[in-house]
């Protein structure tokens, strides 16, 4: 954002006409950029305020955190949990919202099988021993090879 600095505020007698005509603007457009310019000592526009957020920084934390913890608890025991730290009712969908936010797809590895250090060794012992059909070849024709 762009603040006003002394000097570049337009002197009275400016017209904005021919300034319109070299940006390519009507010059009401112009007459309402220098305006804004005057009053707020912006160029841009003003964000909007838009709705507040019912869940606070420090209950977004807790949400975040609570999933760290278990990836697995559910977006309805979270919003209980948050309901009480607030003291207002909290609904999933702000739950899994505030998850969406933090790029958190809280989704859990696959469990592995659990295969025994024995059976892991035979595993082993198994897959360097040599196959016995490795030698053969896997398809041979005779009419070629009489030939």
């Amino acid at each position: 954002m762009t603040r006003t600095t002394p000097g570049l505020t337009p002197s009275p007698n400016f017209r904005t006409t021919p300034v319109a005509e070299i940006v390519g603007r009507s010059h009401t457009c112009t007459q309402k950029i220098i305006k804004k310019f005057k009053s707020d000592g912006l160029i841009e526009n003003k964000s909007g305020r838009g709705r507040k957020c019912i869940v606070s920084d420090v209950t977004k934390r807790k949400i975040l955190n609570e999933i760290k913890i278990d990836p697995k608890v559910s977006a309805v025991k979270l919003a209980a949990e948050a309901s009480q730290i607030i003291g207002r009712s909290v609904s999933a969908e702000t739950v899994r919202n505030v998850i969406r936010q933090a790029e958190d797809k809280s989704r859990v590895a696959r469990k592995k099988p659990f295969i025994s250090l024995q059976n892991q060794k035979k595993g082993l012992e198994f897959a360097k021993t040599p196959n016995p059909f490795d030698a053969q070849p896997f398809f041979s024709n005779s009419s070629i090879e009489d030939q």
